[in-house]
């Protein structure tokens, strides 16, 4: 018996594995921590208003749920890739089963006009995101040959992709659709697809989403006014109005953290989707270039690690996984820097938010594990990546995937 587990053990593990990316593993619980500060700082306010009088509220919240996503990414990082490989189909038929739950009343919970939670706490596309990223990997290292063909290639993972947009479409939800076709195109091309291919689908996509926005008049309004090149402090932009006011009180150094004007009921939601805005009011431009700098060498951490992973099924994965963590960040810092619409995406480890918090930690669990796999690989044509999304600036997509 005890050979037997050691075995089962050693399967869950690997073989041949390597000590995990400590760099990544830093930079994390360093956002982590950051995080839990500013969750406190920006959602005291609001705290004591709707929960008599108590301030740690919302804290609670996240850090209970920061522990339990922590455990979860130490898990995962002992784990061996192959097992999600073997089971990439079971994720995603979970995720889907997840999203249709959501849209049965007594099931799903109803918030602001749109159903997107289950009767838990949990958001399914939060969940979705990872388990597309996991089923895109392994099909395409399954069908590497075929990538290039359309129907048998890019037919079945456009089909997948499009039953989970379409689940998540009557939420309504918009965001995490848009999130879900820039992973899913990043990796369809860094996996081989050919851009011929893709231009049609991305059109398509563009004139669904246009659809869609103007058959709802609060977002046809929404855009037009954004797109009018006036902030006005009401109506559809005042979010944006109010956040683009924070970052530009913070000067230089801020006055430090807890000292917010924005956070006191005039910015909404500043503890989840605009809570960059408070820490750049309340830690200033060097505070905010600091923690931009972590987000920076994340993903730098996690192109390294797909660069460098021995097969194409985990550099696919660690590609997924970084193309993941980098549309979050890139979506949430534009709206609030007044880039593009409001879309409703929270930011990595920041935002108040347990569904996000806790799988962007399974992310994070997963390029850990991917990272013991990994090997210091040399080429002459190149070095190691530092930023790019499908790959390398410098690489071709032959090259990056070859190993």
């Amino acid at each position: 018996m005890s050979r037997f587990l050691r075995a089962r053990v050693e399967e869950f593990r690997g073989v041949g594995r390597r000590e995990q990316d400590r760099p990544l593993l830093v930079i994390v619980l360093l956002l982590v921590v950051i995080g839990l500060v500013m969750v406190y700082s920006v959602s005291s306010p609001l705290a004591r208003l709707r929960h008599a009088g108590d301030e740690f509220y919302y804290l609670r919240g996240q850090a209970s749920r920061a522990v339990i996503g922590l455990l979860v990414m130490f898990f995962l990082s002992q784990l061996n890739p192959t097992v999600l490989a073997r089971h990439s189909r079971t994720i995603l038929v979970i995720g889907l089963v997840l999203l249709a739950l959501v849209l049965i009343p007594g099931v799903g919970i109803e918030r602001r006009h749109a159903r997107r939670w289950l009767v838990t706490g949990f958001q399914p596309s939060e969940f979705m995101k990872l388990a597309l990223i996991i089923y895109f990997a392994d099909f395409m290292t399954r069908r590497e040959e075929r990538l290039a063909e359309f129907k048998r290639g890019l037919g079945p993972p456009l089909i997948v992709l499009g039953l989970a947009a379409l689940l998540i479409y009557f939420e309504p939800n918009l965001s995490p659709i848009a999130l879900l076709g820039l992973i899913g195109v990043s990796l369809l091309f860094a996996g081989g697809a050919r851009i011929r291919h893709l231009l049609p689908v991305c059109a398509g996509v563009a004139i669904a989403g246009a659809a869609s926005i103007a058959t709802k008049p609060y977002q046809l309004e929404r855009l037009l006014k954004f797109y009018d090149g006036h902030l006005e402090p009401a109506g559809a932009e005042y979010q944006i109005y109010q956040a683009t006011l924070g970052l530009g009180c913070g000067g230089i150094v801020g006055p430090g953290i807890g000292h917010s004007l924005q956070k006191y009921f005039f910015l909404p939601d500043a503890h989840t989707d605009f809570i960059m805005a408070i820490v750049g009011e309340e830690l200033g431009f060097i505070g905010t270039i600091g923690i931009l700098a972590l987000f920076a060498l994340l993903l730098q951490r996690g192109l390294s690690i797909a660069w460098r992973s021995t097969n194409r099924f985990n550099r696919l994965l660690a590609l997924g996984l970084t193309t993941s963590l980098f549309c979050q960040s890139f979506l949430n810092l534009a709206v609030v820097t007044a880039l593009i619409p409001t879309t409703g995406q929270p930011l990595p480890f920041l935002s108040y938010g347990g569904s996000n918090l806790m799988i962007t930690l399974v992310e994070i669990g997963l390029l850990l594990s991917l990272s013991r796999f990994a090997v210091e690989r040399a080429t002459t044509t190149a070095r190691e990546p530092s930023f790019a999304v499908a790959g390398a600036l410098a690489l071709s997509r032959k090259e990056f995937l070859t190993p």
